[in-house]
C-alpha cells in the first residue's frame, strides 16, 4: 500500500504553461476542472505526463507531456505550429481532485527545441529543468548540396533578381516590404492594389525600380497591374513584373493532398517541374502563417501533396504558393541561373577532401 504526499486523495497533476508571447494556460490530467484559491486549471482531453528523469550525477532532471491539441485555446493547434510554445516555461504541480487544496510543486521547466506533433494533432513536449544552463552549438553541419536557405538575401535572393520568394524581404537594405523610396535598381515592392484582405489584392505582380539613385515623387503614382508597363514615380521609374508567389485558395483537402481553385502560375501549365519541389504559407483560417513544403504538382487536376498533413486546413483558404529549390547544383544551374552562388559541393572549402572520404571521386 503506498501513501501519497500530504496524503492526496484521487491525485491529479496542474499544469501551468508561460508561452512565450506571455500569455498563460493552465491544464489538468484530472476529469473536470481544478479551483485551487480562484486560479482554475482546465481538464484537458488526452493530457498525459511521461516519466521524470533524474540521476545522482547532479544533471538537472527531464521530463515530458503529451497533449491532444485543439482549435480552441488551451493549447491551440495554430499556436503550437507557429512555435507559440516553444522556449515556454511549463510548471507541474500535483494536487487532490476530489478535495484540492495548495498543490505541490513537482517539476518547473522549459520546452526544448520545436514542440512535435502527429498528423492526429498529438503533440509532444519535451521539458528541461529550468536550473539546467543553456548550451550553444557552434559547428556548422557539412552537406553535399547547398548550405544557403533559398531566398537568402546574400544569396539566391540576390541571384534570381530577387523574385518575391518567401519572406519578403526584396531591396538592398533588407527592408521588408522595401519603402517606396527604395531608389537602387533590382530593387521591389509588393504593391496592394485590392483591399479585400487576400493574397489576390497583390494581383501576383510586384513593382521593381528600374533606376539606380531615382528620386520617388512627392506623392504616389497610379501603379499598373499589368505586367511589363512602366510607371513615372518622380525620376523613378518602376516596371510591373511577374511574381513568384501567387494566390490561390483550396478547393478540397485530405490529409496530404491539396487541391486548388485555380492554376496559381501560368509558367506550371506547361512546365511539370515549375513546382517540384514548392512551398505554400496559409494567409487565412487555422494555419494563418504558417509555411509548408509540397510536391508532384498535377496541371491536369490541380494537386499536390505536402509532406506534413494539414489536418487543420479548410476549404476557402487562402495560400500563397511559390516554386522552391531542392538545393542541388544541376537545379540551381538549370532552373535559376545561380550556380555561381550555389553553396554546395563542388564550391565549398575542402569539399573535395570530404567527398573523397565520403568515397565520391
Amino acid at each position: 500500500m503506498f501513501t501519497f504526499a500530504n496524503s492526496l486523495d484521487n491525485p491529479c497533476l496542474l499544469f501551468t504553461i508561460t508561452r512565450i508571447d506571455g500569455d498563460i494556460e493552465r491544464v489538468t490530467t484530472a476529469s473536470t476542472d481544478i479551483t485551487v484559491s480562484a486560479t482554475t486549471w482546465t481538464a484537458h482531453p488526452g493530457l498525459m505526463a511521461g516519466v521524470k528523469t533524474s540521476r545522482i550525477d547532479g544533471t538537472p532532471p527531464t521530463m515530458g507531456f503529451q497533449a491532444q491539441l485543439q482549435s480552441d485555446v488551451p493549447l491551440k493547434f495554430s499556436e503550437v505550429v507557429n512555435g507559440r510554445y516553444d522556449g515556454a516555461r511549463v510548471q507541474i504541480y500535483v494536487a487532490s481532485q476530489s478535495a484540492p487544496t495548495t498543490p505541490d510543486l513537482v517539476f518547473d521547466g522549459l520546452v526544448m527545441g520545436e514542440v512535435t506533433y502527429t498528423q492526429h494533432g498529438i503533440a509532444s513536449f519535451d521539458l528541461i529543468s529550468i536550473l539546467a544552463p543553456p548550451r550553444a552549438v557552434l559547428i556548422e553541419p557539412f552537406s553535399l548540396m547547398c548550405r544557403w536557405q533559398f531566398g537568402h538575401f546574400g544569396t539566391c535572393r540576390m541571384a534570381i533578381f530577387p523574385h518575391d520568394t518567401f519572406p519578403y524581404s526584396s531591396d538592398h537594405e533588407g527592408h521588408d516590404p522595401p519603402p517606396r523610396n527604395a531608389t537602387l535598381a533590382r530593387s521591389w515592392r509588393r504593391y496592394r492594389f485590392g483591399s479585400d484582405g487576400t493574397p489576390e489584392d497583390f494581383r501576383n505582380v510586384i513593382l521593381r525600380c528600374t533606376v539606380d539613385f531615382g528620386v520617388t515623387g512627392a506623392t504616389e503614382p497610379v501603379f499598373s497591374s499589368v505586367v511589363d508597363d512602366l510607371t513615372v514615380d518622380g525620376t523613378q521609374i518602376w516596371r510591373t513584373e511577374n511574381a513568384y508567389a501567387r494566390a490561390a485558395r483550396i478547393a478540397s483537402v485530405n490529409k496530404h493532398t491539396v487541391t486548388l481553385d485555380r492554376l496559381p502560375d501560368p509558367r506550371a501549365a506547361s512546365n511539370s517541374a515549375w513546382f517540384q519541389p514548392m512551398k505554400f504559407v496559409f494567409r487565412s483560417g487555422e494555419y494563418t502563417g504558417r509555411a509548408f513544403k509540397g510536391n508532384n504538382w498535377d496541371t491536369a487536376t490541380l494537386s499536390f501533396e505536402t509532406y506534413l498533413p494539414c489536418i487543420f486546413a479548410a476549404v476557402g483558404d487562402w495560400i500563397e504558393i511559390t516554386p522552391d529549390c531542392n538545393k542541388t547544383h544541376a537545379q540551381c544551374s538549370a532552373k535559376y541561373g545561380n550556380a555561381h552562388n550555389h553553396g554546395g559541393f563542388p564550391f565549398q572549402i575542402g569539399a573535395k577532401a570530404q567527398a573523397q572520404q565520403l568515397g565520391f571521386n
